[in-house]
């Protein structure tokens, strides 16, 4: 397992927690930015090797890439170094709701990183040329089926999948 971040104050524990290795396997933690995604995945070899199927995950993250096209090279190179068999979790925040890009905005405005809501169709671009899982794209409350059962289900505005490489 690799843990990537570039946020110090995630990272302190991560030293801790995320450099060892077992018989099963190891582990390990890279101060990187996802912006560099080459940087990611000539590092995360030298501990993952690639040759056998990883998961890689994108979870709410991506929104912070400066532009679509940022966000879809990103994905790209990570998964183009990913073996056959692979798979790609990825969800972020979409533009559905007007309250969610004001949240965003006002975010953007205390100094954090700023984060882009994207058009559903565009997240769902992420993953073309790719297998996709059941339940397929859709609001990440629909991810699990149990959440049905405790009225979970009603869609947010993040939406996203899981893809299998071919």
């Amino acid at each position: 397992m690799v843990y990537v971040d570039n946020d110090p104050m995630v990272l302190m524990p991560s030293r801790a927690l995320l450099s060892n290795t077992t018989p099963q396997g190891a582990s390990a933690y890279i101060e990187a930015d996802f912006n560099y995604p080459e940087r990611i995945v000539a590092e995360a070899g030298d501990v993952l090797g690639f040759e056998q199927p990883l998961g890689i995950l994108f979870l709410g993250v991506l929104g912070h890439a400066e532009s679509y096209a940022e966000l879809v090279r990103i994905a790209g190179t990570v998964m183009a170094a990913a073996p056959s068999g692979s798979y790609l979790v990825l969800w972020d925040g979409t533009a559905d709701s007007a309250e969610y890009g004001t949240l965003c905005t006002n975010y953007a405005g205390t100094g954090g990183a700023p984060y882009i809501p994207r058009p559903r169709d565009q997240i769902r671009g992420v993953f073309d040329g790719l297998a996709l899982v059941e339940p397929g794209f859709v609001s990440i409350t629909q991810w699990r089926p149990c959440a049905d059962k405790a009225g979970l289900t009603r869609p947010i505005s993040a939406y996203g999948a899981v893809v299998r490489k071919p």
